[in-house]
């Protein structure tokens, strides 16, 4: 029997993370207390949003229930934060009576996005891309180790081919650096469905990478709190990616020591979203505008290409600070439209998969359902009488409604127009239901004409109906992004307009004034010749 591997996520959780939300809050409450008392000098990260508003208040409420040393907390600028998340900061310093510092980074997110790359989908995806971009790996190497019959030598070789490149070999090949095939985990580059065959068809024509997230954020994140010897964070292990992977150090649980000496507590790891709904309701906590007025659900990195709901994001601001949404734009902008063509390709590849799958088991079945629904008919076609019509058209009825439901209706409506007799059609429907197909192409005008359609007709049938509605959903989604994609596209157009007019105007203004100051040199020349000379 084939052993199941859980993650440590999950089996190494402490007993406290199965509570209900008033039980584990008491919890945590009591192991904040413990942890400030070993390590009083802590620094704690306030971003801003929904769970550090939760952290900052469980820290404090903490603090004051049992007498405990301040916390100094930080807020860290990224360059693109909204004007909404910079006033709620100030707010809740002046709330809990607490300062929070903050800093900005000394490579902003606009000079590393522009050095390095925008990110995409993930950022172990940005990551894995970045090094097949930078480091010249063909993606041909993935068809390479899954056609050798031994996939650890072709690791190696790949890694003597290639050296200095064995994490993103990893990430194309889908293994790990034994040979081992690890197709479903988040660290190879099939974690994204058809991503491979995508890249393979749609390269990206921009740089790939997630580096602006180490200059913003981590690395300004270790110059701040190097000197502190607990670090508080408010990750949880509900928001998914990385923070739900565990790492070698164990650094993804909720309290753990660092290989630096210091140490990490995550308060909120095990804190599911019902149980944010339920404090925030209890203690009356209100988040920033940007969740209570303009309506967004997850905050983070303004306009950041790894939330897949980023495009949606923006346009939910635009009408508070279009300003920001501009910036995310010239930033990000060729990740969102990259993202969108990939999320278009894989949902139509994923539908043509169903629909080909589909179209082979009507065409296996089919014979035998036709055949069994007209066995179980009165008469059978062959011992109905010459003259006898009913019998023969309720067989036809019978056996034309079976072959629509499967997919095949689309035939016998083609024999009606292409005008047979009464009694071919009879005889087609009662007869071999895949037969209508070669009598009907037997006419060259018509032949690619109703291939298409039979094709057609097949594929709708092999869908259901929840597929059917995804596709729905994808046109309207479709829709509505290339209706924004216009609307910004028309923005940019409308502002080189402007820009063209003032530079005009300038030109005309520079060309005036300089002929302005031409005449009154030219004019005082006149009047000195005339007071000297008299002429």
């Amino acid at each position: 029997m084939k052993k199941t591997y859980h993650s440590r996520v999950y089996t190494d959780r402490p007993a406290y993370a199965d509570f209900d939300a008033p039980a584990k809050f008491n919890a945590i409450m009591s192991i904040i207390a413990k942890r400030l008392k070993q390590h009083p000098k802590a620094i704690c990260s306030y971003s801003g949003g929904a769970d550090s508003d939760i952290m900052i208040d469980l820290i404090e409420r903490t603090r004051k229930t049992f007498d405990l040393p301040p916390v100094e907390y930080c807020f860290f600028n990224t360059g693109l934060e909204m004007k909404a998340t910079k006033d709620h900061v100030k707010a809740t310093a002046e709330k809990y009576g607490v300062e929070i510092t903050e800093y900005r980074p000394k490579v902003n997110i606009v000079q590393a996005s522009r050095t390095h790359g925008i990110p995409f989908v993930s950022k172990i995806m940005s990551a894995g891309l970045n090094g097949w971009q930078t480091k010249g790996i063909p993606l041909s190497i993935h068809d390479e180790y899954e056609q050798a019959e031994d996939k650890a030598a072709k690791r190696k070789e790949l890694k003597e081919r290639y050296p200095k490149c064995e994490t993103t070999i990893n990430f194309l090949c889908c293994c790990n650096s034994a040979g081992e095939p690890r197709p479903n985990i988040q660290l190879v580059i099939n974690s994204s469905m058809y991503m491979l065959d995508f890249i393979r068809e749609y390269p990206p024509d921009f740089k790939v990478s997630a580096k602006c997230c180490d200059y913003c954020k981590k690395q300004l994140a270790h110059r701040v709190q190097k000197d502190y010897e607990m670090i508080i964070t408010g990750e949880r292990r509900d928001e998914g990616g990385m923070r739900s992977v565990p790492r070698k150090d164990n650094t993804a649980l909720c309290f753990t020591e660092t290989s630096s000496g210091q140490y990490r507590l995550r308060p909120l790891y095990y804190v599911s979203d019902n149980d944010k709904a339920w404090y925030k309701e209890h203690y009356g906590i209100k988040y920033s505008d940007a969740y209570e007025v303009y309506g967004l659900t997850r905050t983070g990195c303004c306009g950041c290409p790894i939330s897949y709901k980023a495009v949606d994001d923006l346009e939910k601001i635009r009408p508070y600070e279009p300003n920001v949404v501009k910036a995310a734009w010239n930033i990000f902008g060729k990740s969102y439209i990259y993202i969108d063509r990939n999320t278009t390709s894989s949902r139509r590849r994923k539908w043509l998969r169903v629909s080909e799958k589909g179209v082979k088991a009507n065409e296996e079945n089919l014979p035998n359902r036709v055949h069994h629904r007209l066995r179980r008919t009165p008469h059978s076609v062959g011992e109905s009488r010459v003259g006898d019509n009913r019998d023969t058209h309720s067989a036809r009825r019978e056996a034309r409604g079976r072959i629509h439901n499967v997919g095949e209706g689309g035939v016998s409506r083609a024999e009606d127009r292409l005008g047979q007799s009464s009694r071919d059609r009879t005889q087609t429907a009662c007869g071999d239901p895949l037969r209508g197909d070669e009598e009907v192409l037997r006419r060259p005008r018509e032949q690619e004409k109703v291939r298409r359609m039979v094709t057609s007709k097949r594929r709708c049938s092999a869908m259901t109906q929840r597929d059917l509605a995804e596709m729905a959903d994808l046109r309207a989604e479709s829709a509505r992004k290339d209706e924004v994609y216009k609307r910004h596209i028309e923005r940019l157009r409308s502002d080189r307009k402007v820009k063209q007019m003032d530079t005009l105007f300038i030109g005309l203004a520079v060309f005036l004034g300089g002929a302005g100051v031409a005449f009154v040199i030219y004019a005082a020349a006149m009047f000195s010749r005339w007071a000297m000379f008299g002429f």
